[in-house]
């Protein structure tokens, strides 16, 4: 595998034409009330797969492979993120994933907050992560003004928890986009493997072979092709680095009782992710995606709890 290289490189998106569009209506009554009146907390466990790639990379074609076949078996249940490093869709933001989640070589997978050593156990090892009792559960709504996202998380506990560290943080996620060269950044996927054939200028990467198997099916056919999915993009503009203390919202602090439910009207959670600006302009969907973590006593690795994703519509 290429050792890991790091360096920043700097690239953002105009968001000219996104297909849906709600106006921020704050804690309006009149717009509706809250945005998260209506919204009901699952009490359910998704597991957080964290993908460390790159453009540059000669073997992560398989690692997106890996993440193409856990998509489609697991949907809803997974948040899949790619941090990338050393290319042009590598963000500030994305900075902070790789101090928590560190690697020599890519690709390379955790689950949740646990390293994958192959990435051919990706699969395995969520089906044990769904195994868990979750200790809260999340959902969000998200508003759009000229400007910024505006995300609003809400956020219920399923059981007592004392002394515990909590962040709330969004982030802003790019979906498919296909590897190819645009204006001013060339995207296309190197690669030494057999299942894909690099691109070149306007011309995308693409699959070679049948890839991606799953009970029997192929996900992948020759000619498909080569996308960057779940990429890292942008997070809320909250410090510490991983989002808003929920003791801060939490009127007894670090001590959380059963059925508390944060994100209300009562307890706001309000997270914006400005809008960025640039000549680049290639096609792709956004996602948000809510995450609580966890912060152990004397460890300095957050650990992931919970989350929630969703697909907000398409940019040009």
């Amino acid at each position: 595998m290429k050792k890991l290289l790091l360096f920043t490189a700097s690239l953002a998106i105009v968001f000219s034409s996104c297909k849906r569009r709600d106006t921020d209506p704050g804690e309006n009554p009149t717009a509706g009330g809250y945005p998260t009146k209506n919204l009901t907390v699952e009490a359910k466990k998704r597991v957080l797969v964290q993908e460390t790639t790159g453009t540059w990379c000669q073997y992560c074609p398989n690692g997106a492979e890996q993440l193409i076949i856990a998509k489609a078996k697991f949907g809803a249940d997974i948040i899949p993120i790619s941090s990338h490093t050393g290319d042009d869709l590598e963000s500030p933001d994305v900075t902070t994933f790789l101090t928590n989640f560190p690697t020599s070589a890519v690709p390379n997978f955790y689950v949740d907050t646990a390293k994958v050593e192959n990435y051919n156990q990706l699969v395995s090892k969520i089906d044990e992560a769904l195994t868990l009792t979750p200790k809260l559960g999340v959902t969000h709504a998200v508003r759009e003004n000229d400007t910024a996202y505006i995300v609003y998380p809400k956020i219920q506990v399923f059981e007592d928890m004392k002394g515990e560290v909590f962040f709330v943080e969004s982030y802003l996620v790019f979906d498919e986009i296909e590897a190819r060269e645009y204006p001013g950044v060339d995207l296309n996927q190197v690669s030494s493997v057999a299942t894909v054939s690099t691109g070149s200028g306007a011309t995308p990467t693409r699959w070679v072979q049948n890839a991606a198997q799953l009970d029997g099916t192929y996900l992948v056919t020759p000619g498909d092709s080569y996308y960057h999915e779940a990429v890292l993009w942008a997070a809320g503009a909250n410090t510490p680095d991983w989002g808003l203390p929920l003791s801060e919202v939490n009127p007894f602090g670090v001590n959380f009782t059963n059925g508390d439910i944060f994100g209300t009207e009562f307890t706001p959670i309000k997270i914006a992710i400005p809008k960025a600006s640039t000549s680049y302009g290639f096609p792709t969907d956004i996602s948000f995606t809510t995450i609580v973590w966890r912060l152990a006593s004397g460890n300095t690795q957050l650990e992931f709890v919970n989350g929630y994703t969703e697909t907000y519509g398409s940019v040009q």
